[in-house]
């Protein structure tokens, strides 16, 4: 059965005033997944600070609305 796009299951969501809400009908990269972090962390000129593990370059990006791609 073909669903339009906004009835799909598959997306990202977000809390919004505490409920739940599809924003995106893209899934996430399974690259982000798996990105990688030099051992005793790096400045990203990027994200404008210094990233000490793939824990916390992971939640610098989603505060940010960001994904990595490659």
């Amino acid at each position: 059965m073909n669903r339009p796009a906004e009835e799909q299951y598959t997306g990202r969501y977000k809390v919004i005033a505490g409920v739940l809400r599809k924003v995106s009908c893209q899934t996430g990269s399974r690259r982000f997944l798996t990105c990688t972090v030099p051992e005793g962390g790096y400045h990203s000129e990027h994200l404008g600070c210094f990233v000490e593990s793939r824990t916390h370059k992971r939640k610098l990006l989603d505060g940010l609305g960001l994904e990595e791609t490659g």
